[in-house]
Order: C-alpha cells, then sequence, then structure tokens
C-alpha cells in the first residue's frame, strides 16, 4: 500500500509539473526605507533586462469583410506609428504597486492608445488598464504615476498569489503584456505593435522599485539607447494596491 501511494503521488506531480505554485512568476524586490514622510521609498529607477523588451510585434488586419484573423497582414514598417521597436517596456514598483514604465521617441505619448495587462502563462488577463484616446477602451482607466513626452508609467495590479479566474481554476501574475493601438484607417481595420515581459520559470529575478514624491522627475533608462524622462504626477491607484497586497482581492 505505501509503494502504490508513492507511486499515486510521484505521478500526480509529474501531470501538475511538480509541487503545487503558491506564488506568480512576477515578484517585488525588498525596498529600502523611505526618506521622509512625502517621499516614496526605492532611490532612482534601475531597469532590470530580464524584466525589459521592446513593444516589436506588429499586428495588422486589413479593412474588409470576413473572420478578421483571415485578414492578417504584413503591414510596412512605415504603416505603423510608433514604428514596431520603438517603445520599450519594462517593470517596476513603486509605493507597493506594480508599474510598467515605457519610454520612446520624444512626443509619442501624446495621442498613443496604450493596453497593459497582467497575465497568466498563458495570456489569460488578471488586470488590464487603458490610457489614451482608444476607440475601444478594454479593462480600466489607467492610473498614471509618472507621466512625460517620451517616457509614461502606468500602475497594474500584481497579485503575488492565486487568482480566481471568471472560467473557472486559478491563475498566475507571470508575465505583462503591453499594447500601442493606432486609430483604424481606410486600408487597416486594427494595427498595432505588442511586446510581452515574460520571466523564466527558474529565474530569482524581482521587480525592482522606484521611489521620489511628487513633482520629482525621473529618468528611465532601459537600454537600447532608449531613456525618457517623466514627472510624478502623486496619483495612486486604490485597485492596483489592493491587489498587489492582497492576492486574494
Amino acid at each position: 500500500l505505501v509503494g502504490l501511494a508513492v507511486t499515486i503521488v510521484v505521478g500526480w506531480r509529474s501531470l501538475t509539473g511538480g509541487e503545487r505554485r503558491t506564488e506568480g512568476r512576477l515578484r517585488f524586490a525588498p525596498v529600502a526605507a523611505a526618506g521622509g514622510p512625502e517621499v516614496v521609498a526605492g532611490g532612482a529607477p534601475v531597469a532590470v533586462a530580464e524584466l525589459t523588451t521592446p513593444v516589436a510585434t506588429p499586428v495588422a488586419v486589413a479593412a474588409g469583410d470576413g473572420p478578421p484573423e483571415e485578414r492578417l497582414v504584413d503591414a510596412p514598417f512605415a504603416d505603423h506609428d510608433p514604428a514596431p521597436g520603438a517603445v520599450w517596456a519594462s517593470l517596476f514598483a513603486y509605493d507597493g504597486v506594480g508599474q510598467v514604465a515605457l519610454v520612446g521617441p520624444a512626443g509619442w505619448t501624446g495621442d498613443a492608445c496604450i493596453r497593459a495587462s497582467v497575465v497568466t502563462d498563458d495570456l489569460r488577463p488578471l488586470d488590464t488598464v487603458t490610457h489614451g484616446p482608444c476607440a475601444e477602451p478594454l479593462g480600466r482607466p489607467a492610473t498614471v504615476t509618472c507621466e512625460g513626452d517620451d517616457a509614461l508609467v502606468l500602475a497594474v495590479a500584481i497579485p503575488a498569489g492565486a487568482v480566481d479566474l471568471p472560467e473557472g481554476g486559478t491563475g498566475f501574475a507571470d508575465a505583462v503584456r503591453v499594447q500601442i493601438v493606432e486609430p483604424a484607417t481606410p486600408a487597416y481595420e486594427h494595427l498595432s505593435v505588442r511586446g510581452t515581459i515574460t520571466v523564466d520559470p527558474d529565474s530569482e529575478v524581482a521587480i525592482p522599485a522606484f521611489g521620489g514624491a511628487p513633482g520629482d522627475r525621473l529618468t528611465f533608462a532601459l537600454g537600447a539607447d532608449r531613456e525618457g524622462s517623466c514627472t510624478l504626477t502623486g496619483a495612486t491607484d486604490d485597485l492596483a494596491a489592493t491587489a498587489s497586497d492582497d492576492p486574494g482581492a
């Protein structure tokens, strides 16, 4: 009987991928003490390469009839604004809340429709925020933590533990997908560029924190000559903070 029980346990672990998971792959790094009552702890933002990616995957659906998946086309780079790879994204934390920092060419933030989603390993969204003039807003309006003409930081909820999924079962915060959606044109029903920040299951990488007070000017250097500056707004995201603090929220 003991041998049978061991066989069942080993077989079950092989089917479920080993020990039962208790946390997502997106983890926050420890934060040092704050410098004063109005200053959020964290210091200057220092990007982590494993949590940084270009928003470089183009998606184009030609205008016309029929299922959208049958109208997928390869649009010229010149048809995209911003161009694929012109904007980079990285993960941070500010005041205990997850943040998606985006850096691109001067002026790109002015009229960009941006979506950021915290997703499971199979891309089920756990939290989606939308910023800018979007024809089809999804999720909830984004809280802008830091704003500039070439850099933008949006708050997102990154739960630490399991989250109940609407379709049943549970999921974990394993990745962040960023999408910049461009206005429809006579030639295209949909035009966008996407990027996904993923973490290797065996990685110990942690999301770095930055700090500062409202009105502070911060510089985000995301590599590949992508550097931008923005001003801390002082805005807070209660929903993201609640979800980050309480994985069951």
